[in-house]
């Protein structure tokens, strides 16, 4: 990905999040394979990179949403595709600050163009 096309993903989940940048270290996006009700923790396969797993930690403080409205960690589906602003260095666990989930098309921004 060039650095033009890299700055315009980031700029989309920075709309998409609501300014991820402020307070998160990072930005999870991908497909939901687990939700864990007791430890409060739902597990993500990244789109892009080595396929893995990350695990991402539901806090109190966690806002969960689709198509702008607000969720419980109980209506999460697994396949669904989310995108998390996380507070955390780049392991393989992180503590959600925000959770969006929805279809691909509206969880995720589309790619953006060439002229």
């Amino acid at each position: 990905m060039g650095r033009r096309a890299g700055w315009c993903a980031a700029a989309g989940l920075a709309a998409l999040l609501g300014s991820p940048a402020a307070g998160a270290d990072r930005v999870v996006e991908g497909e939901l394979l687990r939700v864990d009700l007791g430890k409060r923790l739902i597990v993500v396969r990244p789109s892009s990179g080595a396929p893995r797993e990350v695990d991402v930690r539901i806090s109190a403080a966690t806002v969960l949403s689709a198509s702008g409205r607000a969720l419980r960690l109980e209506e999460l589906k697994t396949g669904e595709r989310v995108v998390a602003a996380c507070d955390g260095a780049q392991t393989s666990a992180c503590t959600a600050l925000r959770v969006r989930t929805g279809p691909a098309r509206s969880a995720v921004p589309p790619a953006p163009r060439s002229p």
